[in-house]
C-alpha cells in the first residue's frame, strides 16, 4: 500500500500504440513434375528463412530493471529455419498424401519464476550466475548439475551471457517435425451406386504415434511440439546482509521431454464418409441440358 501514489486504486494499466515489428522472409520452392501415367505423383519442398524483430517494453514482454524501457529482440516464435514438404500419389481407386513441416527451434528467455523488481508481473529476466564464481555455493552446486544434463544449446546459451542479464530470446529450442497424412478413396471406377459416397481416411500426427509404438511410456517427443522450460530460477529466500535474493536452479529449465512438456499433439485417425443423395452431379447436369 505505501507504493501507492493514490491510495484509492491498485494496478492503473494504460495501453498504448507505439510499438511495431518487422518481419523478413525469402522463399525458395522446388515443385518437380513427376507425372508417369496411370500413378500421378506430385510433391513440393519448400525452405523459408525468415527473421523476426519485435520492439518490446517490460509490460508487454521481459524486463530487465524499468519496465517502461523499450528494447529490441528477437520474434517470439521466430523459427529462422523451416522446410514444409508436401508430396503423394493418385492411383485408381485411392490418392495418398503427406504434409510435413521441419522447422529449427523457437527462442526463449532465462527467466525468474517471480517478481523481483516490484512491477507487479513475474517476467523478469535472469542474471546468469558464472558457477565458478558465484557467492552462493548451493546455486553453483545446482547450476552445475543443471549443466550436465542441459543440452548443448542451453549450456551454450548460459555460457555466453555469464554474469550479464539475459538478453531476451536468447536461447532456442531444439528442431521440430509434425507429419499429416490422407488417404482418399476414388470411388467412381466402383459404379453407379459407390458413386454418391465421398471417403476419407486422415491420419494426424503419425509420428507421435509411431514414437509411442516404439518408445512406449518413454516418449521422445517425435510430432510433438518443443516448448523448453523458460524458468531458469526460483527465488528460495533473501538476504537482508547483502541486500539480494537468493535463488534455487530450475532443473528442467530447456527441458523439452514430453514428460515434462503438459503439450501434447494426439496421434488421431479419422474415417470420414459422406453419401450425397439424390441423382449424382452428371446426371442432373444430363437432366438440365434436356429441360
Amino acid at each position: 500500500v505505501g507504493a501507492r501514489p493514490h491510495q484509492a486504486f491498485g494496478h492503473v494499466f494504460a495501453t498504448r500504440s507505439d510499438l511495431r515489428s518487422e518481419a523478413r522472409q525469402l522463399t525458395i520452392t522446388l515443385s518437380p513434375d513427376m507425372g508417369t501415367g496411370r500413378r500421378n505423383l506430385f510433391g513440393s519442398v519448400s525452405y523459408v528463412l525468415s527473421g523476426v524483430q519485435q520492439l518490446q517494453r517490460g509490460f508487454d514482454g521481459s524486463t530487465f530493471g524499468s519496465p517502461v524501457d523499450r528494447y529490441w529482440s528477437r520474434g517470439n516464435y521466430d523459427a529462422r529455419h523451416s522446410f514444409t514438404i508436401s508430396a503423394g500419389a493418385t492411383f485408381k481407386y485411392a490418392s495418398v498424401s503427406l504434409f510435413s513441416r521441419i522447422h529449427s527451434g523457437y527462442p526463449f528467455t532465462p527467466m525468474i519464476g517471480s517478481d523481483v523488481n516490484g512491477d507487479g508481473i513475474a517476467n523478469d529476466r535472469a542474471l546468469i550466475f558464472d558457477p565458478s564464481t558465484a557467492a552462493d555455493t548451493k546455486l553453483a552446486a545446482d547450476t552445475r548439475a543443471l549443466f550436465a544434463g542441459a543440452a548443448p544449446g542451453v549450456r551454450r546459451c548460459l555460457t555466453n551471457q555469464y554474469g550479464q542479464g539475459a538478453a531476451p530470446n536468447s536461447c532456442e529450442g531444439p528442431w521440430t517435425a509434425d507429419l499429416n497424412a490422407q488417404v482418399n478413396i476414388n470411388t467412381y471406377p466402383m459404379g453407379e451406386r459407390w458413386r454418391k459416397f465421398q471417403i476419407s481416411l486422415v491420419f494426424a500426427n503419425p509420428l507421435g504415434g509411431l514414437d509411442q509404438l516404439l518408445h512406449g511410456s518413454h516418449l521422445q517427443g517425435w510430432g510433438n511440439p518443443a516448448m523448453p522450460s523458460s524458468t531458469l530460477y526460483y527465488v528460495r529466500g533473501f538476504d537482508p546482509v547483502q541486500n539480494r535474493y537468493l535463488y534455487t536452479v530450475n532443473p528442467r529449465f530447456g527441458d523439452t521431454r514430453p514428460v515434462n512438456n503438459a503439450l501434447q499433439a494426439p496421434f488421431r485417425v479419422t474415417l470420414d464418409v459422406r453419401m450425397s443423395y439424390g441423382p449424382t452431379m452428371g446426371v442432373q447436369q444430363i437432366g438440365r441440358a434436356h429441360v
